[in-house]
């Protein structure tokens, strides 16, 4: 009851603020999830807009207007943003290179978050109240490297499946597992250890250096949050009680989708705690895959964010949101 009576005072609160601006609701093609979140403790509105990797198929039928197209109206506004996008961490040097930045654009996108990325690769530094950070730190060596090999085991399951298990039973599948996925689990570990022991000293780790600006009472909430994370994937196949046979390929599968996950949600702490160390992202909007929209939102309901508005599209198949409450309107108006 006192959800739902929480869910209605901000419905009221978003229907008002339509009010005031007169509506100009939009539809959008290209995310599968958006969220609006504030916070009048940290000062700050925070945009979550997920979509899916690797297809542009479902974008809407009716009238719209292309998520690309809407950052390019953004970026041309006057008002103060900060952008977040699920990408690589360019080099430095590629970022104020021209030429190296040419070569870090996808020549033929095939997704919305490809085209989202060339567009703020394109517009880097062009527009001094727009501020354009990349956040996917899986593939840094100071950040989480192993992540890209440990994604690639799942590929290979199969392979040492129909090649390898089949002619010989006994192969020691666990032992190959431990050593092809040696780098990302000790850095997982590595991690799960620093916050364990409270320990943030260690400038040289993205993560811990992030978590280190971070207020010790906010970090407490969120890092809990992933230490959950943490401690589910090495249960799966640390306690004896939990184990999963690694004769079992079904099962080795399901370890590495949750591997994955914790990948997500540490390069989701890394994107919150620089998003929260900070006076000075007040309007700020992360695009990525879907998937990290579960954890942003955990992360920020932790810190006692309100998710003020929260949208899918009506058919699940396609990627195309109504009544999108605009992006500006949202960040300019007061919300009491």
């Amino acid at each position: 009851m006192e959800y739902h009576k929480k869910y209605l005072k901000y419905k009221n609160k978003y229907t008002n603020l339509k009010k005031q601006t007169g509506g100009n609701i939009l539809k959008i093609s290209g995310p599968v999830m958006i969220d609006y979140f504030y916070s009048k403790k940290f000062d700050k509105k925070i945009i979550i807009i997920g979509d899916r990797h690797n297809t542009k198929n479902g974008s809407c039928v009716e009238k719209s207007i292309t998520i690309t197209d809407y950052y390019n109206h953004l970026l041309s506004t006057d008002m103060d943003i900060n952008f977040f996008i699920e990408t690589d961490i360019p080099d430095k040097s590629a970022l104020y290179n021209p030429e190296l930045l040419s070569s870090k654009i996808h020549p033929k996108p095939d997704d919305y978050i490809s085209e989202i990325t060339n567009l703020l690769l394109s517009n880097y530094k062009k527009y001094p109240n727009k501020k354009i950070h990349f956040n996917d730190i899986r593939g840094k060596n100071n950040g989480l490297s192993g992540h890209d090999r440990f994604k690639s085991f799942s590929e290979m399951l199969f392979i040492l499946q129909e090649q390898i298990i089949s002619i010989n039973p006994d192969f020691d599948f666990k032992e190959f597992f431990f050593d092809f996925n040696k780098l990302y689990i000790e850095n997982l570990f590595y991690l799960y250890k620093c916050i364990r022991e409270n320990n943030f000293s260690d400038n040289r780790n993205l993560v811990i250096k992030e978590l280190s600006r971070v207020d010790e009472e906010s970090r407490e909430k969120i890092t809990a949050i992933l230490l959950g994370y943490l401690e589910d994937f090495f249960d799966k196949f640390m306690n004896p009680e939990k184990k999963i046979s690694f004769d079992k390929i079904n099962e080795l599968d399901e370890i590495i989708a949750y591997g994955m996950k914790v990948g997500s949600a540490v390069t989701d702490i890394y994107t919150i705690s620089r998003i929260i160390k900070s006076k000075e992202y007040k309007n700020c909007i992360l695009y990525n895959g879907v998937a990290h929209n579960k954890n942003l939102a955990n992360y920020l309901l932790a810190l006692d964010f309100i998710n003020f508005k929260h949208l899918e599209p009506t058919n699940k198949e396609f990627q195309c949101i109504n009544d999108v409450f605009p992006f500006e309107k949202f960040f300019e108006n007061e919300i009491s």
